[in-house]
């Protein structure tokens, strides 16, 4: 493939410049250097101007990229582009799929050094999967007692082969906990001890193409008046709804003031925190989820916050104090019970 050209999107900290400069150097590729990759317009007006023909990026950015893509499509030079770090909505892709350009959904997480799973998208789908473990690595879907689970059945991703790290530096007990023997192998690595498997506390299921579906994180689950709740489920919920860009879903609050928040992006901004949009918001979700699944409080953003490395940012998210959206005035207690 001549004059392969990429614009590294991720700062050299993060493990994902790795993948981003030394494959493309290695077979005679060049690397564009962004003036300054956190600014989506600057970004893209380096990939236009510089013929830039791979491209990786965040789903953010590759939804700013949706926005402008007759753009991409008049310079005619992008034949890649690779979503990952985050889910990607089909929506941030509506405009950008088949094009003269590739798309793929890729994973990886950072212990494993390289996309452990990708996707090529190329039909509409109404949720993107991550895809098949490419050559020399193994996927597993595995239950709390390490038994595989079924087709659509959820349980957490587990991944194993060669890019496996060795742990973390000075962490015995987090390395202990997050990687773990094969039972599935006999092969052994470097220094003579058993293949090994990384935990990735990611919640998948399997579909019946072979492909893995990514359903949110184990980590997310909270606990709220006895009930646990998956927070990307009722995310995927929000999702749905025809007015909904973006959903972040977690609680907030302790004891009996734990409360289940949900900040939104609306397709038009400008219009989202109108009141009758919350009272469907509502409606929408009691259709598909248990009513204590249901967000009692609805926070609505123009954008969601960011990592340096693209994610959604949950420690920089507004506090909802003042945004309750209750939907109905205070009633007072009328009785001890109440």
């Amino acid at each position: 493939m001549q004059n392969r050209q990429n614009t590294p999107k991720y700062p050299l900290s993060f493990d994902a410049s790795v993948r981003e400069i030394f494959p493309l150097i290695c077979s005679g590729g060049r690397i564009v250097i962004c003036r300054n990759p956190r600014e989506l317009d600057i970004l893209f007006d380096d990939v236009l101007r510089y013929r830039v023909s791979l491209l990786c990026v965040s789903p953010q950015v590759a939804d700013y990229c949706n926005t402008r893509a007759n753009e991409l499509l008049s310079s005619g030079t992008l034949r890649v582009l690779i979503s990952k770090g985050d889910v990607l909505l089909p929506s941030y892709i509506e405009n950008l799929r088949g094009k003269i350009f590739t798309l793929y959904n890729a994973y990886g997480p950072t212990e494993t050094i390289a996309n452990y799973l990708h996707f090529r998208i190329e039909v509409p789908v109404s949720a993107i999967p991550i895809g098949r473990p490419i050559s020399n690595t193994q996927a597993y879907i595995l239950d709390s007692h390490m038994h595989p689970v079924p087709i659509g059945v959820s349980g957490e991703l587990h991944i194993g082969g060669a890019d496996i790290a060795r742990g973390y530096l000075n962490r015995p007990d987090l390395t202990a906990e997050r990687f773990i023997p094969d039972p599935f192998s006999d092969d052994t690595i470097g220094d003579g001890s058993g293949a090994r498997l990384y935990r990735t506390g990611d919640l998948c299921c399997w579909l019946p193409d072979g492909n893995i579906e990514y359903l949110g994180r184990i980590d997310t689950q909270v606990k709220i008046r006895g009930f646990r709740i998956e927070c990307g489920e009722v995310e995927n919920a929000l999702l749905a709804h025809p007015d909904i860009r973006e959903a972040v879903v977690d609680a907030r609050g302790e004891g009996t003031d734990k409360r289940l928040v949900a900040w939104v992006v609306g397709m038009d901004v400008g219009s989202t925190g109108r009141s009758p949009l919350r009272d469907e918001l509502r409606a929408h979700l009691r259709a598909l989820l248990p009513d204590w699944m249901v967000p009692s409080t609805f926070v609505f953003v123009e954008a969601l916050p960011l990592t340096p490395s693209g994610k959604i940012d949950r420690k920089a998210l507004p506090d909802p104090e003042g945004d309750i959206g209750v939907g109905a005035e205070y009633v007072a207690p009328g009785n001890s019970t109440e």
